[in-house]
């Protein structure tokens, strides 16, 4: 459907694309997966600012389809990927939290 209405390249074709690589993979259709989570996760990573959610389901179902085509080298590089993410993402959360704890001490501290 998005492929219908979208311009070919919008963010939320790629996302669809994932998702229905997702939703080929619980059916163990490991190349045709393949096919939808790649395509969806290039498509994704042209963008400016690609939702790391979605980068992050689509690098872990990567990792599981070539894990499964026995295709150990591409399963390693989408699973280092994953790791390489996840810890950014956390950090990034802590920052955020620090960030608005010391906010709010300035707040308290500030006179209205």
């Amino acid at each position: 459907m998005y492929a219908q209405t979208l311009p070919a390249e919008h963010q939320l074709v790629g996302i669809a694309r994932v998702r229905l690589g997702r939703a080929i993979l619980r059916q163990r259709r490991y190349s045709e997966a393949e096919n939808e989570s790649r395509a969806g996760y290039e498509l994704l990573m042209k963008q400016t600012s690609p939702p790391a959610s979605w980068l992050s389901k689509a690098r872990a179902d990567l990792a599981e389809e070539y894990h499964a085509l026995n295709k150990p080298e591409q399963a390693a590089k989408f699973r280092a990927e994953v790791t390489g993410s996840s810890q950014k993402l956390a950090i990034s959360q802590v920052r955020s939290e620090a960030e608005t704890r010391d906010q709010l001490k300035v707040n308290r501290l500030t006179p209205r």
